[in-house]
């Protein structure tokens, strides 16, 4: 039997978002070492706003017109190394993407068009959208001028790792 075809999903765009209650606010307050996990996170720089990304260039084979420059800064990660979170920026150009792990994808700036590769199905995503692209999808990214998105990234932990150097971290 062939294993199920994996096709990426729109989570939300910024037109249609609508308020999710944070714990405090639904009454359900964080374990102990949560609480400490997510003080330590604050004191780390997660801002959006950085500039400071490194180079991550796109594999050569991936590209398919242009020629696209990524950069990508991991600004936080799980202490088990199965979880990342990640601030990528990209220039204009069309290059295919293959996900070796979940990633949830927020556009901050800029846009992008994504052409799912199993499905053909397609949709741009603006600011504000959010897009989730499961471990073994691929996708065509075209991006017309700039792109800029905070990624979240889940997989066992040698998968994270083997992403991460896809991001050139």
């Amino acid at each position: 039997m062939a294993a199920p075809k994996k096709k990426f999903a729109v989570v939300s765009s910024a037109k249609e978002a609508t308020h999710v209650p944070s714990e405090l606010e639904s009454g359900v307050l964080p374990r102990a070492e949560s609480r400490a996990r997510q003080e330590r996170a604050l004191h780390s720089e997660l801002s959006v706003n950085r500039s400071d990304l490194a180079p991550a260039p796109i594999r050569p084979e991936w590209i398919l017109k242009g020629n696209p420059i990524a950069r990508a800064l991991k600004l936080s990660a799980a202490e088990d190394g199965n979880l990342e979170c990640m601030l990528w920026d990209c220039t204009a150009g069309k290059f295919r993407w293959r996900f070796r792990c979940d990633e949830i994808v927020h556009v901050l700036e800029g846009s992008v068009h994504i052409c799912d590769e199993t499905t053909g199905a397609e949709r741009t995503l603006g600011p504000g959208d959010v897009a989730y692209f499961p471990q073994g999808s691929s996708a065509v990214w075209e991006v017309q001028e700039y792109v800029k998105k905070l990624a979240i990234l889940r997989a066992p932990e040698s998968l994270t790792r083997h992403a991460l150097r896809a991001f050139g971290v």
